[in-house]
């Protein structure tokens, strides 16, 4: 199986044999003091082709900021999700044991799960 690094180095009927579907490719680079370049691109494994592809310069950290339009893309690719899913909050709810308590928090968050926020909090008797 190969293991490509570069976009050149893809041998897409290695990954047909996976019954891949899709391969992706990123890469971040610094390019000047707090800047960051940022490549991704998306490739049909059965057509052979680059399906979509970005290039962009983010400054700060760049790890979250450049997950968001890569996630996005790759599933509104291959699959029918509603595009800007990834840039939207989800809801949930914790559970933690304090002896023999639970509290339970309902919280909100980033949709990869940062910037949690405490909406609500009870404990059980």
């Amino acid at each position: 199986m190969s293991r490509p690094v570069e976009d050149k180095q893809v041998v897409f009927k290695d990954w047909r044999i996976v019954k891949a579907r899709r391969w992706s490719s990123g890469n971040v680079k610094p390019v000047a003091q707090g800047r960051w370049q940022v490549e991704f691109r998306l490739y049909d494994i059965y057509k052979e082709k680059q399906l979509a592809g970005y290039s962009y310069v983010v400054a700060g950290e760049p790890v979250r900021a450049c997950g968001t339009p890569a996630s996005a893309t790759s599933s509104t690719r291959s699959s029918p999700v509603e595009p800007g899913v990834f840039s939207t909050r989800i809801a949930y709810v914790t559970r933690e044991r304090n002896g023999k308590r639970f509290s339970y928090k309902l919280q909100i968050a980033d949709s990869d799960g940062y910037n949690p926020v405490t909406v609500l909090s009870s404990w059980s008797r």
